[in-house]
């Protein structure tokens, strides 16, 4: 287990280096991990809606920073993840100054910012390269919210859409009720993809 630590520690610190590294952090946030040797505590709010631990140092660091919420993030199931804490202070400190704070603290294994990762949501398209006018309205940003729904029908409305593109050939509603030869098309066309069309 002497052996394993080390390495955890790493995998750990590594993590919060990539959260370092992300597009944006949560305000008024950071993580730390308090080494085992100074647990358990019991964080509880003073008089003053400051949380306390019992530990000096970091009691004094909350009252500074005025931190007012400190909260386990994991159990204690695996040894190695129980000291790690979610602190909370006003938006208006800075992430960065809060985080070399905590970490020159003599309790503290290791502290970070709270990060936002953003997924990557590139497609696998081969041509979406060539498509300019995506990244022109912004796809990606919203693709990181949403991919669509099948339940939402667009309308287009100009002449120019080739319902026998492979993208679109699946996915053109058609009112079943002006079905006018029962063929089960309402647009009728002759696709160049004919083992598509099903």
């Amino acid at each position: 287990m002497k052996k394993f630590f080390p390495l955890f520690a790493f995998i750990v610190l590594l993590g919060i280096g990539g959260i370092a590294a992300a597009e944006d952090f949560v305000p008024g946030q950071i993580i730390i991990d308090i080494k085992h040797q100074y647990l358990p505590i019991t964080p509880a709010a003073n008089g003053d809606d400051i949380i306390a631990t019992g530990l000096a140092s970091l009691d004094s660091l909350n009252v500074f920073y005025a931190v007012h919420s400190f909260e386990k993030l994991t159990d204690d199931s695996w040894s190695a993840t129980k000291g790690i804490y979610l602190l909370q202070f006003p938006d208006s400190l800075d992430v960065h100054r809060v985080t070399a704070a905590y970490s020159s603290d003599v309790h503290i294994l290791l502290a970070g910012p709270n990060g936002i990762r953003q997924p990557d949501v590139t497609p696998d398209d081969y041509y979406f390269p060539q498509q300019w006018g995506l990244s022109k309205i912004k796809c990606p940003d919203a693709w990181r919210y949403t991919n669509g729904t099948s339940n939402v029908i667009i309308q287009i409305i100009d002449g120019g859409t080739d319902y026998s593109h492979p993208d679109l050939v699946k996915n053109i509603w058609q009112n079943l009720g002006e079905d006018a030869d029962g063929d089960g098309h309402t647009i009728e066309w002759y696709p160049i993809y004919p083992d598509l069309h099903q």
